[in-house]
């Protein structure tokens, strides 16, 4: 556990000239460590090399083999919140071009759920007929009624 920006990602970014900016912090927090790096190398905008992804996981857990599963957990329980703010902002913000993301989100999420200690969850999706991996089961028309109109 330790300082959480909550939004690092490659766009709060900056080069400087020898040294590096980051921006929007008001969502930081005390939380768990591997949450910067699973929003960082797990964006939705941005396709990571796995060579590089997996590296930085490598270099960042110092070693800890717990890091690397907080790293899976947290990286779900991310997308599936980022899952639902894409949702909202194109259906009740009126911003569609969100849409776009929602096959790597899904993605992401699909491959977090085999990870072994996300069992539970799987299970709990597969009771509940969420099929992660379905291509057009978030299309707006299907899960508008589960957005408050006052979302925003």
């Amino acid at each position: 556990m330790g300082f959480v920006h909550g939004d690092f990602h490659l766009q709060n970014l900056m080069r400087l000239d020898h040294d590096l900016g980051v921006l929007d912090f008001q969502g930081a927090m005390y939380g768990p460590m591997p949450y910067d790096l699973a929003n960082l190398l797990e964006d939705i905008r941005v396709d990571i090399p796995n060579d590089i992804h997996d590296a930085m996981i490598a270099r960042y857990s110092g070693g800890n083999p717990d890091f690397a599963q907080w790293f899976r957990i947290m990286a779900t329980q991310f997308h599936c919140r980022i899952l639902g703010q894409v949702l909202r902002l194109a259906i009740a913000g009126g911003r569609p071009g969100f849409l776009k993301f929602i096959p790597r989100v899904q993605n992401y999420i699909v491959r977090g759920l085999q990870d072994p200690a996300l069992a539970p969850l799987a299970r709990w999706m597969r009771e509940e007929k969420i099929n992660m991996a379905a291509e057009g089961c978030f299309e707006p028309d299907r899960v508008k009624n589960f957005i408050r109109p006052d979302a925003f």
